[in-house]
């Protein structure tokens, strides 16, 4: 669910982002489960379609923007 579902490479990047972050929360509190929940859950509702959905769309709005 972090990468996103319609595409190939969303599951990939969710796996990557979910292991960086594990480690990173690990390493930084011992509290790391609840911050590492508190992270996941402010991911998902904040990008509905995943890290590749929000890519997706970085994308096209530069394509669409006019050459100044």
């Amino acid at each position: 669910m972090l990468g996103g579902f319609g595409t190939f490479t969303g599951p990939i990047v969710g796996a990557i982002v979910f292991n960086y972050l594990k480690t990173f929360a690990v390493g930084y509190t011992v509290y790391w489960q609840m911050f590492l929940g508190v992270v996941l859950v402010t991911l998902v509702l904040a990008l509905p379609t995943g890290i590749m959905g929000m890519v997706g769309r970085l994308l096209q709005g530069r394509r669409k923007a006019p050459a100044s």
